[in-house]
């Protein structure tokens, strides 16, 4: 942690000597710096006075004096101006967390009002603010106006307020020596140790420099940190402390090491394994991977195949948990993007957060769960990218060879080059012939049956949108859902006018829900048991989504077939204090063969509904199953 920037203690040093006479000592203790400091901060300020006045030092007090009244007022005027002053309600703030994390004795509160050049009043609010942001770190801001003030708090947490809050300003860390710069640098350099936590490391030993005399760690270790001194990485740790031990003539403490270790055992999951090949993972991380994965199952019916990513899912929940249980928090820029792009990833790192909750009685903070989300993305991709698995395509085209070499040439920016392409004239198409390829492009409908997945498309597409519709297309032929209609919904697909209902806003949620039930039993589309494992789910944990969406759902025993419903309510209906528009019903396959691409795609589907306010209202408001497709297809 820094020291207060050489102009801010020039501006202080002369506007207190201006207004009364104050002893080196005096200064040299409010500024938290040696006489030395003070005695050249005073050489800088007499030469930028030049000779108008002087600040001078008689019998250890500081006076000023003035030769040239006439002049100095214009030079003190200028010098103020280039100071940089602290007027801004954030470097306020900066300043009095410095001065009450390196005060020696409490401070009174109508110095810092002088020194910040405000009154008390103003004082108090920032001081309000300060009391506010330290106590989620169980730091306390204690005192009496007339016997000062000062902080209470583990010195555990309040360095890690300093680093986590770090102000560039006036909490910047010193310049390192450049030998003590080169020994970290070549240490993690030999460890494999990626940029972000050499840099957090510096600081934490920059800080525990700081702090080591004045301010030193208790030889008592919180129990929560007691584990890190058993670890390889505290090992490796205590090596590098020895070369700086050695470079500086210090001696650290050992919990003073294991507080600089924190940031080796919380960093993040390197880009390369290999940085982390010879960390132990314990056994215990892959037992909470089995739990997270059967709770996934659980809630969302998907089941997660982690082995593809298995090592780098491991290593990151093991450093995760660390930082969680340290208190480390990382900064995610991204968070807002990974919720809207990808929502089923991000619902299911919530899963998890509930299931790291339950087991260690950790929360998860948003920043970690977006992280968490990019695991869950590369295992959804895994899953549902149908591209890798397409050999031959067939391109149907009524408009001449020319265009079908031209969707052709598109095609290859998102096809494999092994995969083979045959063009085709629409007026000179077989069935058992197109039936031999595994997907086909057309630019008009095929009138003929098929039984490979077919894909309309105009002579100049969008790449992306095609992927999508292949992946669609693949999962509509695994339903046997024969459709001319190209837009992306998958619900739409499987809805139909006896799965649509109007519900009743004067009734219950339950009694709307059993409604549905009762009439898609009735008509042999769910077995006779399917109302009561849905209402035994609902017992245990309510289905409910974000913005008025119910999601009820559990294994159906009556069909081989996916079985989707929709209820709509144009009014909320009030279930445990929350508002429900649109009942989403789902009856899964008990002997399912489906691609999980499925229950992927329509949790997709059901999320990204959710956070579309307008859409949900619109879609409440529907009378009948031609107004939900037609809805569907403008918003695709």
């Amino acid at each position: 942690m820094g020291k207060i920037t050489q102009e801010d203690r020039l501006r202080f040093i002369l506007k207190r000597v201006k207004e009364n006479d104050i002893t080196e000592e005096e200064l040299a203790r409010k500024l938290n710096v040696s006489s030395r400091t003070i005695y050249n901060d005073v050489k800088v300020i007499n030469q930028a006075l030049d000779k108008s006045s002087e600040l001078k030092l008689e019998n250890g007090t500081y006076r000023f004096l003035i030769y040239q009244p006439e002049k100095v007022e214009k030079i003190i005027k200028e010098f103020e101006k280039e100071s940089q002053l602290i007027d801004t309600p954030h470097q306020r703030a900066s300043y009095l967390f410095y001065r009450l994390f390196y005060a020696s004795q409490p401070l009174k509160l109508d110095d810092l009002a002088f020194e910040l050049n405000i009154g008390r009043s103003t004082l108090n609010n920032d001081l309000k603010k300060i009391r506010l942001a330290l106590a989620p770190y169980e730091i306390l801001v204690e005192g009496k106006p007339n016997e000062g003030i000062h902080v209470e708090g583990n010195e555990w947490d309040i360095r890690l307020y300093m680093i986590q809050n770090n102000d560039n300003r006036y909490f910047e860390c010193d310049k390192l020596d450049q030998n003590i710069q080169t020994i970290i640098r070549n240490d993690c350099k030999e460890h494999l140790i990626e940029e972000e936590t050499e840099y957090n490391l510096i600081r934490f030993i920059m800080v525990a420099l700081n702090r080591m005399t004045s301010h030193p760690i208790p030889s008592q270790i919180p129990e929560k940190y007691q584990s890190i001194s058993q670890t390889k990485e505290f090992r490796e740790t205590s090596h590098l402390l020895e070369k700086i031990e050695k470079a500086l003539k210090i001696k650290l403490t050992q919990p003073e090491k294991v507080f600089i270790t924190i940031p080796i055992v919380s960093r993040r999951s390197p880009v390369k394994l290999m940085n982390v090949d010879k960390v132990k993972v314990p056994d215990e991380i892959f037992s909470l991977i089995d739990e997270i994965k059967q709770q996934i199952q659980k809630e969302l019916n998907i089941e997660l195949n982690l082995n593809p990513i298995i090592n780098e899912f491991s290593y990151h929940l093991t450093f995760m948990l660390n930082r969680l249980i340290f208190g480390i928090r990382l900064k995610n820029n991204l968070i807002t993007e990974v919720k809207f792009k990808y929502p089923l990833a991000y619902k299911m790192a919530e899963i998890s957060n509930d299931v790291i909750y339950e087991k260690y009685h950790v929360e998860t903070y948003q920043d970690e769960l977006a992280y968490l989300a990019y695991y869950f993305c590369m295992m959804i991709h895994e899953q549902e990218e149908k591209v890798k698995k397409i050999k031959r395509v067939a391109i149907v085209c009524h408009t001449g060879r020319g265009t079908a070499k031209i969707i052709s040439i598109q095609l290859d920016k998102i096809l494999d080059q092994n995969v083979e392409k045959r063009m085709f004239s629409s007026n000179a198409i077989q069935s058992d012939i197109l039936n031999t390829f595994d997907v086909i492009f057309s630019t008009v409908p095929i009138a003929c049956e098929l039984n490979v997945p077919v894909i309309l498309l105009s002579e100049i597409f969008d790449e992306k949108k095609i992927l999508k519709k292949i992946n669609q297309s693949f999962l509509l032929n695994k339903l046997n859902i024969a459709t001319d209609h190209q837009h992306e919904s998958l619900m739409s697909h499987l809805l139909s006018e006896h799965r649509f209902f109007v519900l009743d806003h004067t009734k219950r949620y339950d009694e709307n829900l059993s409604i549905m039930l009762d009439e898609l039993t009735q008509l042999d589309i769910v077995d006779l048991q399917f109302k009561q494992r849905v209402f035994e789910r609902e017992d245990k944990k309510r289905t409910l989504f974000d913005n008025a969406i119910a999601f009820p759902h559990t294994v159906n025993k009556g069909s081989n077939q996916i079985v989707f419903a929709l209820g709509v309510s144009s009014h909320p209906i009030i279930v445990e204090g929350k508002e429900i528009k649109l009942i989403f019903l789902l009856g899964i396959p008990e002997n399912q063969q489906l691609d999980d691409g499925v229950m992927i795609s329509l949790y997709d589907e059901l999320i990204s509904i959710a956070k579309n306010k307008d859409f949900v209202n619109k879609l409440s408001k529907t009378k009948n199953i031609l107004e939900v497709k037609r809805l569907f297809e403008m918003v695709n």
